[in-house]
């Protein structure tokens, strides 16, 4: 099997830096663009150059400023010889930066992301922090191609994972239910993730013997091209050990869900088209013209079906002590993930969920900030494409107030 492709530099050094430092608080800014210019970077050959860090470490205690950077340093060394050029470092402990340590428990990492957002929202309101785009890019590469790099088995730790696996059978079960008659079959998956919800597809597919398929073709989208690329060959490796008699094609489509087209994907006159997005549709919903663009592209290409995941959390609110009570209690439920890693990262730090926080709290009332929505606003979404007859599955995980 092939081996796993290299990520960003920047992920990278997240790794390194949470496994050795146990680190309570890790921000890594890729800043390089701001010296692209200059000769050193030049001389590098490489346009990750230039990082901001940010840690807090109980392993600082003790340590002056001039040993915590040496720290950081030597635990980067490679990197600093392969092109990094140049960090600014920000390494306090807990008590310093006023938070718990990393043994507190999910509540109080919890109080603190919170208590984290709303400083930050009063810094911003009193003009010590202006406002960018890049503040509130919550579904940003770095976090696609760590969701993506999770082995199956270390996402099976996860304590709600019994529930994602159940809405991510459903949805599965559907598509096959939908395409039990096709000889071609091409699956189009927004978020691919990991691939492995396709090697269930396929073993159900292999010991099918009344209308045997006779084409398998998979489209993911995405923007890191390596790792979809990676998914790939996994599940053509797969695919050759399991689908006897058929033929299986592996596509990537390297673009955002805001500038998809329909030329996009390479469908043929007698495919059957099935979608597939699971958990992705909510970056959208502060879009409007842009997730309407999508849905067109969507129903333009004319699925059997499309299966839709997504959490609910009615955080898309005028008011903003509702909005603020409706965060609380979608991540105070899921808090208990918080104590589960991979690779030295916590999951649901490593998917930014203090970013997550950040953009829904400080950043509440700007128009282009990501928000989960309610079920009304996700069943809005499936019914731009079923309205034409063709079928929708929406099937949300807990935690949740709604169940459908």
């Amino acid at each position: 099997m092939a081996s796993r492709m290299v990520l960003s530099r920047a992920t990278r050094m997240k790794t390194r830096l949470q496994s050795a430092l146990e680190a309570t608080l890790i921000e890594v800014e890729d800043v390089s663009h701001q010296h692209a210019g200059h000769d050193a970077v030049k001389e590098t050959g490489t346009n990750e150059t230039h990082f901001n860090v940010k840690i807090v470490s109980g392993k600082f205690d003790g340590q002056n400023l001039v040993k915590r950077h040496r720290m950081v340093y030597d635990l980067l060394s490679d990197e600093l010889q392969s092109g990094l050029h140049a960090l600014s470092i920000v390494a306090k402990t807990p008590k310093e930066a006023g938070i718990f340590c990393s043994t507190g428990t999910p509540v109080q990492k919890i109080v603190y992301y919170f208590a984290d957002a709303l400083q930050h929202r009063i810094d911003r309101e009193m003009g010590k922090m202006p406002f960018t785009g890049e503040d509130v890019e919550v579904y940003s590469t770095d976090v696609e191609e760590f969701i993506m790099d999770l082995e199956p088995a270390e996402f099976a730790k996860r304590p709600l994972y019994a529930y994602r696996q159940a809405t991510q059978f459903t949805g599965i079960q559907a598509i096959l239910d939908s395409t039990m008659t096709a000889k071609k079959v091409h699956l189009i998956d927004l978020s691919i993730k990991s691939g492995s919800q396709w090697t269930t597809f396929m073993q159900v597919v292999a010991d099918r013997h009344e209308c045997p398929l006779k084409y398998l073709k998979i489209s993911s989208v995405g923007r890191s091209k390596k790792m979809m690329e990676d998914v790939g060959r996994r599940l053509s490796a797969f695919s050759a050990e399991t689908l006897i008699n058929v033929s299986f094609c592996f596509k990537t489509v390297v673009s955002d869900l805001k500038n998809l087209k329909i030329d996009s994907f390479e469908v043929e006159a007698d495919e059957v088209v099935a979608f597939y997005s699971d958990t992705i549709l909510w970056t959208m919903l502060s879009w409007a013209d842009e997730l309407g663009s999508l849905m067109e592209v969507i129903k333009s290409l004319n699925p059997c079906i499309m299966v839709v995941i997504e959490p609910v959390a009615n955080t898309n609110l005028s008011n903003f002590i509702d909005s603020f009570d409706e965060s609380l209690t979608y991540f105070s439920a899921i808090a208990d993930c918080f104590e589960v890693h991979h690779k030295g990262i916590p999951i649901c730090g490593g998917f930014c969920i203090q970013k997550f926080i950040r953009s829904m709290i400080t950043y509440h009332g700007e128009e282009t900030v990501p928000r989960y929505g309610n079920v009304k606003s996700v069943e809005g979404l499936v019914c731009k494409v079923s309205c034409d007859g063709n079928r929708t599955e929406l099937l949300i995980p807990v935690p949740s107030k709604f169940t459908v």
